[in-house]
């Protein structure tokens, strides 16, 4: 696929349902010099296109550098930290800002949009909380060389799906393009990333990341969050909008225009993905203690036509 091609992608996602369409590329709005807009986003994506990917050099310090496991799931975002509920605290809608470290070590820039502008929210270490038995409290000090290198690796947004007197944890961005989100009483399984390249091809697979996003303050009444968001590879860039619909189904509505920096002959609009060893019904030829292994172990599709299907996973020896 040519430059030309492949400049618009529009996808919806929805709990059961995924489809994709490819539209006309978007002209850039133009906007006031102080108004941020998904114009800009568009602009700003179209402009990185035209030179080489340049990713962001920088190494974390300090307790961030070297984190375990354990360690990183110890360091807690602080609720009072909350930058959505810091600018109305009537807003349905929380954000938590994610730590870097362990596997995140990609830096993201986060904004929040009210009132038409956009502010960058700037990484504060004192917005965690560490555990007392997996920290040294004589080392959570952070001058400004750590500082410099510090930075968010993404976000996970709040909701009172399950019960109006707690807001629960239902969509998460974090980790290349990838993000995931739940509905009422569900659990996580699959996640979504913002594009699929080079998948299962010879040359190995291409991540993409997002780059930034911009999140725009709630109002105390609304029922769904918008979000904006950049998407920078060695192939290509991107400028994505997102409405997030959460409750018994969530849903996400989104729109995307690609601008790739070279030819591009695989790629993959509105990809899910998921892992997936074995379940106790395929299962043939595996030693392993464990009754089964995977996020996944089906895909439950709801039709166009009300009809629901379901397929079962499995693993088989050669790529398909």
């Amino acid at each position: 696929m040519n430059r030309r091609d492949f400049i618009t992608a529009t996808g919806a996602i929805g709990a059961a349902v995924l489809s994709s369409k490819t539209f006309a590329q978007d002209k850039p709005q133009q906007a006031e010099a102080d108004v941020h807009s998904f114009g800009r986003v568009i602009t700003l994506a179209q402009e990185r296109a035209k030179s080489p990917d340049k990713p962001e050099q920088y190494r974390l310090g300090g307790i961030f550098s070297d984190l375990t496991y354990d360690q990183y799931r110890g360091i807690r975002f602080r609720r009072e930290a909350d930058p959505i509920h810091a600018a109305n605290a009537n807003s349905q809608f929380g954000l938590d800002l994610l730590p870097p470290g362990f596997f995140y070590k990609d830096r993201v820039r986060i904004h929040l949009v009210k009132g038409g502008k956009a502010e960058e929210i700037v990484f504060d270490p004192g917005a965690f909380d560490f555990d007392p038995n997996l920290f040294d409290a004589a080392k959570l000090e952070f001058p400004d060389d750590v500082r410099q290198g510090l930075g968010w690796s993404g976000f996970r947004l709040r909701y009172a799906i399950n019960s109006p007197d707690y807001m629960d944890e239902f969509a998460v961005f974090q980790g290349a393009s990838y993000f995931r989100a739940i509905a009422r009483d569900t659990l996580y399984g699959l996640s979504a990333r913002g594009l699929a390249l080079g998948t299962g091809g010879p040359g190995g697979e291409e991540f993409p990341r997002f780059t930034q996003f911009w999140i725009y303050q709630p109002e105390a009444n609304d029922r769904s969050i918008r979000l904006e968001a950049l998407l920078e590879s060695p192939s290509l860039t991107g400028a994505y909008a997102m409405e997030i619909i959460p409750g018994a189904e969530t849903v996400f509505l989104i729109k995307a225009s690609l601008f790739p920096r070279k030819d591009i002959e695989h790629y993959g609009i509105a990809p899910l993905t998921s892992m997936y060893f074995f379940s106790p019904s395929r299962r043939a030829a595996i030693n392993d203690y464990r009754n089964a292994v995977h996020d996944n172990d089906g895909l439950a599709m709801y039709t166009g036509g009300e009809a629901r299907l379901w397929r079962p996973l499995c693993n088989p020896r050669d790529l398909q």
